[in-house]
């Protein structure tokens, strides 16, 4: 239903419509004459553009798809929604759905899709139910003391701020498998926590020895799918907040992964509260766009299980990869955050990637903090007593990376 969904106003106020039926239209795009050398950019331009135009919040679908033919005879679907109706982990979903119907058409099948035991509509009325004034209160106190005096930007310092920034994104493959990848489970055994937890405060660690800060910041988005009956369901769910982490006193690592792990704790206590009604309480300076408001955002990281989910995005839409290598690129490209750290977990191994904002940072930063993560990995699976001050990496040096410096602040300091 969310697919068909559209969202109207009257006297009463705003509400939502499910039609009867949606046309889906596949618009095409011929690049077949573009030069290979200029294909990448000039398909970024092209998809940019895609993503760029706004939605009739009136017309269903909320969604726009667009087809780019290639010189070679190749071929990319692009697929648009608003933000209304999907999410991170929803697009994941629709993706692999996709990806299944177009194996199955193409083998001359026809597609079979299962069944969905609730809609967006029924967990809409289930929240409503029990999600009152007095407990979005209570959330509110807490990140109010959590993030007091938070550090605002990413824990790894940008390498310069842009006047004018371009939607230009790169990335840095990674991938953790075998043996690393056991340990890794190991470790979080041996502390009482998880993969995520132990993988959140081994990216705490890299970027304190990075950028020498102790106060490490995480953005990270949540599912917001408690019900099994949710998983399989395209919708906005999903939930912000913050994994906030004190490096300070050298701790070891094994000190860093406790630490974590009541952050982590927290935050999934916590995570009803709309994180934007967060951000005007603790941070009402917080500049509104433009690149000030990207120098001032933490490191995003985003990490989804794909083991127990019956449409598996890791099988149907990343490739897996090979024992020495990550896929190349993933999918999702829409992140605000100058740095994006997104990793895939299916039980057996790690994958995914450090994106980035090639305007605020090179990409020799990002590779050497790809290759440390690993490095760091092997370090703790080995002796998770090391002290911080003992781990891979070193702080950043004072000289290329002062851009940021001077402009950090922090959340309870009023910018001038």
């Amino acid at each position: 239903e969310t697919m068909r969904t559209s969202f109207h106003t009257d006297a009463g106020g705003p509400y939502q419509r499910v039609e009867h039926q949606a046309r889906v239209d596949l618009e095409s795009c011929d690049l077949t004459g573009v030069a290979l050398g200029q294909l990448d950019e000039e398909l970024h331009q092209r998809v940019g553009e895609q993503d760029a135009a706004p939605f009739d919040l009136a017309r269903a679908p909320l969604s726009r798809s667009r087809s780019y033919r290639f010189a070679d005879g190749g071929a990319m679907v692009a697929v648009t929604f608003d933000h209304l109706v999907c999410d991170g982990t929803s697009a994941y979903i629709f993706l692999s759905e996709l990806v299944a119907a177009y194996e199955a058409l193409a083998a001359g099948a026809k597609p079979t899709l299962r069944s969905l035991p609730v809609q967006y509509a029924d967990f809409a009325l289930w929240q409503l139910s029990w999600l009152g004034e007095d407990l979005l209160e209570a959330q509110l106190e807490y990140w109010k003391r959590t993030l007091a005096g938070m550090p605002l930007g990413p824990a790894v310092p940008l390498d310069r701020i842009p006047k004018k920034p371009t939607r230009r994104i790169a990335s840095q493959p990674i991938s953790v498998t075998g043996d690393l990848y056991a340990g890794l489970r190991d470790l979080a055994r041996t502390t009482r926590s998880t993969v995520f937890v132990v993988t959140a405060a081994a990216l705490q660690a890299l970027f304190c020895r990075a950028g020498g800060l102790t106060d490490i910041v995480l953005s990270t988005t949540l599912s917001g799918r408690q019900r099994s009956q949710l998983e399989g369901l395209v919708g906005c769910f999903h939930g912000v907040g913050r994994i906030r982490t004190d490096l300070s006193g050298d701790p070891s690592f094994e000190t860093v992964v406790a630490r974590a792990r009541h952050a982590v704790l927290g935050l999934f206590e916590h995570q009803d509260i709309p994180f934007m009604r967060v951000r005007r309480a603790v941070l009402p300076h917080l500049p509104k766009g433009g690149p000030a408001l990207l120098a001032a955002v933490p490191v995003e990281f985003q990490y989804f299980h794909t083991a127990h989910d019956e449409w598996t995005p890791g099988a149907a839409v990343v490739e897996r990869p090979g024992p020495d290598k990550g896929p190349d690129e993933l999918f999702f490209r829409g992140h605000l955050h100058p740095l994006n750290v997104t990793v895939l977990d299916d039980g057996a191994q790690l994958w995914g990637e450090f994106s980035y904002k090639v305007d605020f940072y090179d990409h020799a930063t990002i590779e050497r903090l790809a290759e440390g993560f690993h490095t760091l990995l092997g370090a703790v699976v080995e002796d998770r007593l090391q002290r911080v001050s003992q781990l891979p990496g070193s702080a950043a040096d004072g000289g290329r990376r002062d851009a940021t410096r001077g402009a950090r602040t922090r959340a309870d300091a009023p910018r001038r």
